[in-house]
């Protein structure tokens, strides 16, 4: 996986995996990726499943004289959903946590302290949110 196909290899394939989960009949059955529709050859597919295996899709690589030759893809993980914003960041839902208890404090110092903190992890992101609150804490 390369910054520079990120947005025109990676994503598309993750938004492609996630529409084919909402059709699967069984969980965990293999799923129906065409990557001719994704603008892809099927080495350039495979390659792009074993830069996001295991990280980001549950996938099978099946090699033969020594290439794939068969990809079998079961879903996302968690990593891989929120690439595509289907789940929120651990920053984020830190965030909602911290306004949600800024809702129910009564003294307004605390609530502008607390809601101010929200804006700070989001700000930070899931990267930075961790190193915001060591700071904090120490």
């Amino acid at each position: 996986m390369t910054p520079a196909t990120w947005h025109t290899r990676e994503i598309p394939l993750l938004e492609a995996v996630r529409a084919a989960e909402r059709t699967r009949e069984r969980p965990g059955a293999k799923l129906a990726i065409d990557y001719r529709r994704l603008g892809m050859k099927f080495d350039d597919f495979a390659q792009t499943v074993y830069d996001l295996w295991p990280e980001y899709l549950d996938a099978e690589l099946i090699p033969r004289r020594g290439r794939i030759s068969r990809v079998q893809v079961y879903g996302l993980t968690a990593r891989g959903r929120r690439a595509i914003g289907q789940w929120p960041a651990g920053s984020e839902r830190l965030a909602a946590a911290l306004e949600s208890v800024a809702d129910d404090e009564t003294r307004p110092d605390r609530r502008a302290r607390l809601k101010g903190l929200a804006v700070d992890v989001r700000a930070a992101g899931p990267t930075g949110a961790g190193e915001l609150l060591e700071r904090l804490a120490g």
